[in-house]
């Protein structure tokens, strides 16, 4: 990844201004700058930003006044809040938003550099400044200029397994912070930068963060509306604290999103299966390492070896989380020897065969062979 900034739908300014602001009391952002506000940024007060805001969306209540916008760097970028700044400056510029009131936050909720920039669409005369679907496009294009224009760099070389770690969201553990919070960073390191087909496969990469998107049973209201809620795990995969719905995060990750997603990323994915295949393949190869070698050994190729869904037989399915790729597949899609029990067998089947051997080594010696 290198950079990209990403234009959001219309958001509500309180909402918009707590989010950042809450991120700040964590201690996961910080403020970099305002523009074009009366006092300078270190002597705003949180009542100073909204009501600048309010002031300028009552000027034309019937437009979405509030833009988000994410600028989001390369995991390798060393970039200081100067030149974080600087981007932020040069791309409002570009789109026209020069003049526009803004407020730049610094983020540190995922593993790569980013900074959300707060802004109104609505101009000083009361009118909205357009932003539609070509503006979308444009906005990749000037991603890639401003990249050049500030020589930011390409995903550097680095040693094996550290150019693959995940150095994102944390895992959640419930009680140590706020459980809404948690499960946030989670979903704002997945829910866009990964791609996945299904509840099931979305649910993998969760899974590694102690997250899991839940429907209800068929029989719940929940389940019947086409909702969708969010559970904090404990380490052995068992729901643990209160159940959060999908509306109340920022990021909306409801099951409407899920699934557009679901059928762009079906084609999307097609290409990475392969790398995830080979891996498993030469990890197997030869003299195959015992279940936790293997998991291990897949690990420093970058993907991770998630199970869940336990069935009533007790079965689980396999899936292998690809970070590089930034992709998840399902043992089931990359074929039948890539099931959990048939990688499972291979491993017990070696290891038993290495076991084996040597106790014959052992009987040979006492007898003296």
């Amino acid at each position: 990844m290198i950079m990209y900034a990403k234009l959001g739908k219309g958001a509500r300014t309180i909402r918009a201004l707590r989010y950042n602001e809450e991120k700040i009391s964590h201690g996961t952002a910080e403020f970099l700058a305002s523009e074009n506000f009366v006092k300078a940024g270190n002597l705003l007060t949180k009542e100073d930003k909204l009501d600048r805001f309010l002031q300028r969306t009552s000027l034309n209540e019937r437009a979405s006044g509030i833009l988000p916008i994410s600028i989001n760097f390369d995991v390798s970028e060393k970039i200081s809040n100067e030149q974080m700044l600087q981007v932020a400056k040069r791309y409002m510029a570009v789109i026209g938003f020069e003049k526009q009131p803004y407020l730049v936050y610094r983020h540190y909720d995922a593993g790569h550099p980013h900074c959300h920039i707060v802004t109104t669409r609505i101009s000083k005369d009361g009118d909205p400044l357009s932003l539609n679907r070509g503006d979308l496009v444009r906005s990749h294009q000037l991603s890639k200029e401003i990249e050049q224009e500030f020589s930011l760099v390409r995903r550097m070389k680095q040693e094996d397994g550290e150019k693959f770690r995940v150095r994102q969201a944390q895992r959640v553990v419930y009680g140590q912070s706020s459980l809404k919070h948690g499960i946030s960073d989670a979903l704002n390191t997945v829910f866009d930068h990964y791609r996945y087909t299904s509840l099931k496969e979305y649910n993998a990469i969760l899974r590694l963060y102690n997250v899991q998107a839940n429907r209800g049973s068929e029989n719940s209201r929940v389940y019947k509306t086409g909702g969708l809620i969010y559970h904090a795990l404990d380490e052995n995969g068992k729901r643990i604290g209160k159940s959060i719905k999908a509306s109340d995060f920022f990021l909306k990750p409801t099951l409407a999103r899920l699934e557009k997603k679901f059928a762009l990323n079906a084609a999307l994915t097609q290409e990475n299966q392969q790398r995830v295949k080979t891996a498993i393949d030469w990890t197997l190869a030869g003299t195959p390492p015992d279940w936790e070698g293997f998991q291990q050994a897949m690990g420093r190729e970058g993907i991770d070896v998630v199970l869940q869904g336990a069935k009533k037989d007790g079965a689980k399915d396999i899936f292998f989380v690809d970070h590089d790729a930034k992709a998840v597949f399902g043992g089931a899609s990359l074929g039948p020897s890539y099931l959990l029990e048939a990688i499972r067998q291979r491993c017990a089947t070696e290891r038993g065969q290495e076991e084996e051997l040597e106790e014959s080594q052992r009987l040979r010696i006492r007898l003296g062979m």
